[in-house]
């Protein structure tokens, strides 16, 4: 029985997926499986991997049913203790599953590990999602909600955490289904999660590449938010937090949309959560400068950004907002720092 399973879902992503698997198979550490569930490719994708000849490597092959149950599929067939995950063009920094799992073994009470990952136009841009926080390694469904999240692909999870959860990945809630699953990990598995401060993942994607895609992840927020407080079995701290949860995923969508020069989009979703809770109107300068500051402790090299940001955002507010973040702007720009 492998170590690790490695869950790789693709479709119709020939020209890469061979190279997400080689990122695998060139792994310091050996012990592993490849899942790679063939979501109806009708390209060479099967081709591409079967020409690796590694028997480490399992292709699966369904009817197109998207990625959620591609990776769903994945999880029930594999056999590893532990349990990994990879986009067909994305890649593993060599290291990335010795070091997690020499983690994961040093600390048997601990369910996952989360870590950070390279982004951007030559894997330029670093984030680490723990410097956002208060110095602690625990992984938290409260601290998950306001940003401080792993993403799930540079997370290891023993697969005991895995049967935790009610369910794994939701096919109503693509594209942002891996948020849900992250989010619910935490909840399953209370503090069990915690952060390794390593960068292991290469992602290769704009996640915000235009208008539509901001307001589409603007209302796939809602709808993954409204999941999770529909619950029952929700921590104290964590309905106690309802209100401002929302408010920030408004204000964070507003700003990317901001930091993107889309201004008349971040004014409509300001205005529209404005509608909808009030408490915009006292809350808002501080979520702004909190979004900030976060952003740029998870990436130093953006401070600059992050201050022409907030010249930007305070200089483009819609009116009924700007007479009263007046003084937003000083509080924004001094979180930030020189």
């Amino acid at each position: 029985m492998p170590q690790i399973s490695v869950i790789l879902p693709t479709c119709n992503r020939a020209p890469t997926v061979a190279e997400a698997v080689q990122s695998v198979l060139a792994q310091t550490w050996t012990d592993f499986e490849v899942v790679v569930v063939d979501d109806g490719s009708t390209d060479d994708t099967e081709g591409r991997i079967s020409r690796l000849e590694d028997p480490r490597i399992r292709i699966i092959r369904q009817e197109r049913s998207e990625r959620c149950v591609a990776r769903n599929r994945g999880i029930h067939a594999s056999w590893g203790e532990y349990v990994s995950f990879l986009d067909d063009d994305d890649r593993y920094a060599p290291r990335k599953l010795e070091q997690q799992l020499l983690f994961l073994r040093a600390h048997p009470e601990v369910d996952f590990v989360g870590s950070g990952f390279f982004a951007g136009e030559g894997f330029r841009v670093v984030q680490q999602p723990w410097r956002h926080g208060d110095g602690k390694d625990d992984i938290t469904l409260q601290d998950c909600l306001y940003g401080i999240r792993p993403a799930m692909w540079t997370c290891l999870v023993r697969r005991t955490a895995l049967d935790k959860m009610d369910h794994w990945f939701d096919t109503r809630l693509i594209p942002i289904e891996d948020i849900d699953f992250v989010l619910r990990l935490a909840l399953a598995c209370g503090s069990r999660g915690k952060w390794l401060r390593e960068c292991v993942y290469f992602y290769t994607r704009d996640i915000y590449r235009n208008a539509q895609v901001i307001l589409s992840a603007h209302h796939d927020w809602q709808n993954v938010l409204d999941k999770l407080y529909a619950r029952p079995d929700l921590p104290a701290d964590v309905i106690a937090q309802h209100a401002r949860v929302y408010l920030w995923q408004d204000v964070h969508i507003a700003c990317t949309a901001y930091m993107a020069g889309m201004t008349d989009l971040a004014r409509f979703v300001l205005m529209k959560s404005l509608a909808l809770r009030p408490e915009l109107m006292e809350a808002g300068p501080e979520l702004v400068a909190e979004f900030l500051t976060r952003l740029t402790l998870s990436n130093p090299e953006q401070k600059a950004a992050c201050q022409r940001a907030a010249e930007v955002i305070f200089d483009h507010l819609p009116p009924l907002l700007s007479r009263c973040w007046a003084h937003g702007r000083a509080q924004a720009l001094a979180r930030i720092g020189p």
